[in-house]
């Protein structure tokens, strides 16, 4: 019905409820994000290893009910990791929209992708800077983590850069390059979506 609130999991980007902390990005994300933020940066195979099933289950179904999701400091950071890949494996149309993926999935340069990101919509962009800002900073503890750029991009590249058909035999032979160019955003993600980086990071750049 009108009144109804489209589900959070399988919704549209642009349908699915904002959350409070940031109007560009959708409540799950935030929520999923911001509790790895505060509990999960040195935690072992974040993102690698599985959530509990029934309790992933859970919060899933309670993010489409519009319930709130309350997390456990300690035992949810794999269920909160495995719940933002369940999201964004679920977009009907992955944040590179299917028109801009052969272009993502061969730029080379930084300068190629900030022209590429400069024509996929606004709240795609603001997400994937989001998005990408987080896993720049979680990849600094890969000594802790075991997840460096490459692994998280192994995780997040096939649910972000996908076409709209792909048979088995492509996704096979794109693999790599789906990994390579989602790793590149990664690592110049400040240059690429022009945000200005953290004063740590300044010296760096």
């Amino acid at each position: 019905s009108l009144t109804n609130p489209a589900p959070t999991f399988g919704s549209r980007l642009s349908q699915v409820t904002q959350s409070e902390g940031n109007k560009y990005i959708p409540k799950v994300v935030w929520e999923c994000v911001e509790h790895i933020r505060a509990h999960g940066m040195k935690t072992e195979g974040v993102f690698r290893k599985a959530g509990l099933k029934e309790r992933v289950t859970e919060m899933v179904n309670k993010f489409d009910s519009e319930i709130p999701v309350v997390l456990c400091p300690k035992n949810d950071i794999h269920n909160a990791a495995a719940c933002l890949k369940q999201w964004l494996r679920e977009l009907p149309e992955p944040l590179v929209p299917f028109q801009h993926y052969k272009a993502f999935l061969y730029a080379q340069s930084v300068e190629e992708y900030k022209t590429l990101v400069g024509k996929i919509p606004k709240q795609n962009q603001q997400l994937m800077a989001y998005l990408c800002t987080f896993l720049e900073r979680l990849s600094e503890n890969e000594d802790v983590t075991r997840m460096h750029t490459k692994n998280l991009a192994l995780v997040f590249a096939p649910n972000i850069l996908r076409p709209m058909k792909e048979d088995a035999m492509e996704a096979f032979q794109n693999s790599d390059k789906k990994i390579d160019s989602f790793s590149r955003i990664i690592e110049n993600v400040y240059p690429i979506f022009g945000i200005k980086p953290p004063a740590d990071k300044i010296a760096y750049v």
